[in-house]
């Protein structure tokens, strides 16, 4: 995460992200301008501009995801409760959010 979008920025994130990928994945952008260089750059060969689509669900995942760790972040205290609960809350979410929505 950064607080700016700039082609050095994806490309770092791009970079790191590249050590952890087995084959050539599918990169799925929107049209940001910094992120053509920045893929081409990192080595990725499969770069997809999308608009909607896959990566809008993508987007609304992790929207809804953010929203919902918000909800518990603002019920737990964790200067009094361990990292465990945080943990807890993930896992289930997940659970719930493959199976039960």
């Amino acid at each position: 995460v950064s607080l700016t979008r700039t082609t050095q920025n994806a490309l770092r994130f791009l970079r790191r992200l590249r050590k952890r990928c087995l084959g050539d994945p599918v990169i799925l952008t929107d049209r940001g301008p910094w992120y053509r260089d920045a893929v081409s750059r990192a080595g990725f060969r499969n770069h997809v501009h999308q608009t909607f689509g896959l990566r809008s669900s993508v987007e609304r995942f992790f929207g809804y995801l953010k929203d919902r760790t918000r909800v518990f972040y603002n019920n737990i205290n964790p200067k009094k409760t361990p990292f465990t609960p945080l943990l807890d809350f993930l896992e289930l979410f997940m659970h719930w959010y493959t199976e039960w929505r």
